[in-house]
């Protein structure tokens, strides 16, 4: 069944060191085009080879960010802080994306 689909066979899973760090680099680049998936790809993967850990697609990375926002509460348990994490750069993307100006949610002042 090769080449239909999911993880090459001997990638390791991300952990959360891996996590940590592409995150980082979302929130850096803010990545709205495919190009700027294709940044924070270069990004990680410098990150990556420097620290032994395997190097990632930018489609790949994309996945694990939208996974990461769209993971639901099970019951009462709290939201993973890179889970909390990845949602806060996504709203921030998405806030981003719908101003076009060059202001920030940190420069509006309440009326």
């Amino acid at each position: 069944r090769g080449g239909v689909g999911g993880r090459a066979r001997g990638v390791l899973n991300f952990i959360d060191a891996d996590v940590q760090e592409f995150l980082n680099h979302v929130r850096t680049v803010a990545p709205i085009a495919q190009e700027h998936w294709q940044r924070v790809a270069e990004l990680f993967n410098a990150w990556a080879v420097t620290n032994g850990r395997p190097e990632r697609e930018a489609d790949s990375l994309k996945t694990k960010f939208g996974k990461l926002v769209r993971y639901k509460r099970q019951g009462t348990e709290e939201l993973p802080t890179l889970v909390q994490q990845a949602k806060s750069i996504s709203r921030d993307l998405m806030w981003r994306s719908s101003n076009r100006n060059n202001t920030t949610p940190s420069d509006l002042k309440p009326p």
